[in-house]
């Protein structure tokens, strides 16, 4: 058991004592002293942790990570397609990016355009297949492509109106 000496009376008293047993003085026993030192010594833990575990910092990934959010993607022209009646467009390259088609038909309630994404080397009126859009009557609007990379062309089916459609990419 650890001893110290009472500054009243000067007898000799145990650090565990929270009075002098010989003179009733109060005895400092040191708690606040322990308080701050073991909240000081988990920061200086704490802080010793996160120089350890910080992160390394690779400056050309850095460099890498700041030029790629610089470059901003826009929809680029593929191919570009009007007439006012059937047609069939020259063939494009898919890239496989994100791929969009504009369309607008102009023309009274009997009008309508229905286009179709062809690969090239295929003939859609020997194959058959299901247009990328339908539009009766006058209107405009957008559709996804999920066309994969590769060789494609429009084929138009159109009456009783004037029209536009133009493949889009973003890139």
């Amino acid at each position: 058991m650890s001893m110290t000496t009472c500054k009243e009376c000067g007898k000799e008293v145990s650090t565990k004592a929270a009075k002098c047993p010989h003179c009733g003085t109060k005895l400092k026993t040191g708690l606040m002293k322990k308080v701050l030192l073991g909240v000081g010594g988990f920061f200086v833990f704490l802080f010793i942790i996160g120089l350890i575990n910080q992160p390394e910092t690779n400056t050309a990934t850095t460099a890498v990570s700041k030029e790629t959010k610089q470059v901003q993607k826009s929809w680029i022209e593929v191919s570009r397609l009007s007439g006012s009646g059937s047609k069939k467009g020259p063939t494009f390259q898919l890239t496989g990016a994100k791929t969009r088609m504009r369309y607008s038909l102009t023309g009274g309630s009997m009008s309508m355009l229905g286009v179709y994404l062809v690969p090239d080397g295929t003939d859609i009126m020997e194959t058959g297949g299901f247009p990328e859009f339908m539009q009766d009557g006058a209107g405009e609007g957008e559709t996804t492509i999920h066309g994969k990379r590769g060789n494609y062309y429009l084929n138009a089916t159109a009456a009783n109106g004037d029209w536009l459609v133009v493949v889009e990419e973003y890139k």
